[in-house]
């Protein structure tokens, strides 16, 4: 359930045409799957990188009008700041790479969390109109980030 919805919101993001999505999602699967062998993520990877590489200049090209690479190419015409097709590439591989897992695993670990809590989950299905509320407490409660900086106060604070 977690891995389809954030893949078809970055080609939704990135422009990829309906036709290409499934092999875009297969590859990203491919990509994720930690029990997956060293070669075969490699290959999604690769896989990714070079459609991303093509769908640049794809929609260069015909002048394509839709997702954000197609908006930063017809906007890079008529600004000061011109993205190179390298800049372009980045910035769709690093949507895939950042939004993706973490998007995959917030997901699980809510539904999990929301499943393992009856009260709450209760109460979000008899009052819906808190879901916004939710997401948000779910985000604050929960972690996807499994390495990061650490954070360490420099002197006591007394508060109150």
């Amino acid at each position: 359930m977690a891995l389809p919805i954030p893949c078809l919101v970055i080609c939704e993001l990135l422009g990829v045409p309906y036709a290409d999505r499934d092999g875009f999602h297969e590859a990203t699967v491919d990509l994720m799957d930690m029990g997956k062998s060293r070669e075969v993520r490699d290959k999604g990877a690769h896989w990714l990188i070079d459609y991303i590489t093509g769908l640049v200049a794809d929609k260069r090209r015909t002048g394509a009008t839709d997702g954000i690479l197609a908006e930063l190419i017809n906007r890079a015409d008529g600004d000061d700041v011109v993205l190179t097709g390298r800049q372009l590439i980045g910035l769709g591989v690093l949507l895939l790479f950042a939004g993706h897992d973490t998007t995959a695993a917030m997901m699980r670990l809510s539904t999990l969390t929301l499943l393992t809590h009856d009260e709450q989950r209760r109460e979000l299905m008899e009052h819906p109109g808190k879901i916004g509320t939710a997401i948000e407490e779910l985000m604050r409660y929960l972690t996807i980030v499994q390495f990061g900086l650490g954070r360490v106060a420099k002197e006591d604070l007394e508060i109150g």
